[in-house]
């Protein structure tokens, strides 16, 4: 066929490549591939595209090692984001998101770092060297040629805080490695010895004792009072009141006895049992 007739008759070309598992015979080079199921959780890791540099880097985030001997050669990396179990939630009239995702080179600096505070200023000064379109499509795909090396491959929907369940795939015609990053947490010793503090248990019999008064129990009046006073001295915490039936069914899911549940009224023991 002429170039100028395929060009007159066709407008789209799809190129399928055999990965490892779907190699026919000795003479086929299939594709090395690796995936990762991920989500985007609302208010953990769905950051949102670059444009909100605040919340970007809590991304999902994966380390690719494509091996080379010569570093001047590229070599090909296929990456596909697909976002998952989208279609049958239209009924419920939800859609295809925006997705994207963004390719960074990793600079040396940046393997040491394994704490989320060090990452997220770093990453901030990278620039992608690839980067797909944002688009409400169901799998987005990229084709480029990289330099042997690592690469940081981040996932994303468009908008902040959407959240969905995705696969990630990349596939390479040379062998490659493929992880997630899963940054450090730490704190100093101090916060668990405060901890260990608040946990003494001798303290919290005192404090009950002085809050619970002759009785030694606790009434939904008196479960009122702990919390209007508890929530006054902590200025974040905004609160119209509680209610005394409020009170009355704290009570009760602390306990369930059914002395306790007529006498709306529990004992330091079984209050101490429940937390």
């Amino acid at each position: 066929m002429q170039m100028d007739d395929f060009l007159r008759y066709f407008d789209t070309l799809e190129i399928c490549n055999l990965t490892a598992d779907l190699a026919c015979n000795d003479h086929t080079h299939p594709w090395n591939s690796n995936s990762f199921q991920g989500t985007w959780v609302r208010g953990h890791n769905a950051g949102g595209c670059r444009n909100y540099k605040g919340t970007f880097w809590s991304n999902p985030q994966y380390m690719v090692t494509v091996e080379g001997d010569d570093q001047t050669h590229p070599c090909t990396l296929l990456a596909s984001l697909l976002q998952k179990d989208r279609r049958k939630e239209r009924a419920t009239g939800r859609d295809f998101l925006v997705i994207g995702f963004e390719i960074f080179k990793v600079p040396d600096q940046f393997r040491d770092m394994t704490l989320v505070s060090q990452r997220a200023t770093a990453l901030s000064s990278l620039i992608p060297m690839a980067l797909t379109p944002y688009i409400a499509k169901r799998d987005i795909t990229g084709r480029y040629e990289l330099a042997p090396g690592q690469y940081l491959i981040i996932p994303t929907t468009f908008m902040p805080q959407e959240e969905s369940s995705f696969s990630l795939r990349v596939f390479t015609e040379t062998q490659h490695t493929l992880e997630e990053i899963d940054c450090k947490v730490k704190a100093e010793a101090k916060v668990f010895r405060e901890a260990e503090l608040r946990m003494n248990m001798e303290e919290f019999r005192r404090h009950f004792t002085r809050l619970s008064g002759e009785d030694q129990e606790i009434s939904p009046e008196e479960l009122q009072n702990i919390m209007v006073q508890t929530t006054s001295k902590h200025a974040h915490l905004k609160t119209d009141g509680f209610a005394i039936d409020t009170c009355i069914q704290l009570l009760r899911i602390a306990d369930v006895s059914l002395h306790l549940l007529l006498e709306c009224r529990i004992p330091y023991e079984r209050l101490n049992e429940r937390l």
